[in-house]
């Protein structure tokens, strides 16, 4: 977590994250206003315990991802989207998903959606993903939220290697890789048991394109876009005991994650690697 050296820098820091705190608990109450009209008394207990539960999981989100740094323009963003009736319509719809679980995982992905929602330019990507996977998560299985990460790791994450990667040996570039490849697959372990079904109803959420015909090699799952030189060494697939597991999920090979399935497996990596929020690009191609 950065902290800024400043002490005036960090008392603005923790007056806009307490200002936002308040905001979107406005946004938390009109949802469990909404939800206590739907849920019997019975029920009612458990979902408000549900709610608190994603309430601190928000709270600690927004701290941390304000604390890594927010620029002017990204505070006008925020306090726009405070005041988007649709952010105020995606936070009451998250907490009434949220009181649907006990999942502590899933409560977790719920706030990471709205964060990332909060942040972003309205009708872009970003924004609009993150929307779609407030109503998605609470309709996945801990092994389809598991797969999209692993599937988002593989295709889609790259290793930073820092500054000095021309004057990096092929030897130390592949080393290098390996040892991140080898920390990234172990947070998945034991790897998710897949079925036909399973793939089939990631499809139905939108999670995935799932290829019909033909289907990518594994040389090509682990050749990295930004750095495609990097080898693999020989019979490495073959021999590696992560890898030989990890080819036991064909779904690898065929299946592509759609924008919502990057932002929801995107999420669960950061989850259990306790990262960082990640900052998705995708507003600035546009």
């Amino acid at each position: 977590m950065t902290i800024p050296p400043d002490p005036y820098a960090l008392k603005a820091v923790e007056t806009a994250t307490k200002t936002v705190i308040e905001l979107l608990h406005e946004d938390i109450k009109a949802g469990m206003a909404e939800l206590l009209r739907i849920v019997k008394e019975r029920g009612k207990d458990q979902a408000m315990r549900n709610v608190a539960m994603f309430n601190e999981a928000l709270e600690k989100d927004i701290t941390q991802r304000i604390s890594i740094g927010v620029s002017s323009n990204g505070y006008e963003r925020i306090e726009g989207n405070l005041n988007d009736p649709d952010f105020a319509y995606l936070v009451s719809q998250a907490t009434i998903a949220s009181a649907r679980t006990m999942n502590p995982d899933k409560h977790k992905l719920l706030a990471r959606a709205v964060i990332e929602r909060l942040f972003a330019k309205p009708e872009s990507l970003v924004a609009l993903a993150s929307s779609l996977a407030c109503q998605i998560i609470p309709n996945l299985k801990p092994n389809h939220l598991t797969f999209l990460g692993l599937l988002v790791t593989v295709l889609n994450l790259e290793p930073v290697f820092g500054p000095n990667l021309e004057q990096q040996s092929p030897e130390e570039r592949q080393g290098f890789y390996l040892a991140w490849l080898e920390n990234e697959l172990a947070i998945f372990m034991p790897y998710p048991k897949m079925l036909s079904i399973d793939y089939d109803h990631l499809q139905g959420m939108s999670c995935i394109d799932i290829e019909r015909v033909g289907q990518r090699t594994w040389d090509q799952v682990f050749r990295r876009r930004t750095n495609p030189t990097i080898s693999l060494p020989e019979n490495y697939i073959e021999n590696n005991e992560k890898i030989r597991e990890l080819k036991k999920i064909d779904g690898l090979l065929r299946c592509t994650p759609t924008t919502v399935g990057a932002v929801i497996g995107t999420h669960v990596h950061d989850i259990k690697l306790n990262k960082n929020p990640t900052i998705f690009k995708w507003d600035d191609e546009e």
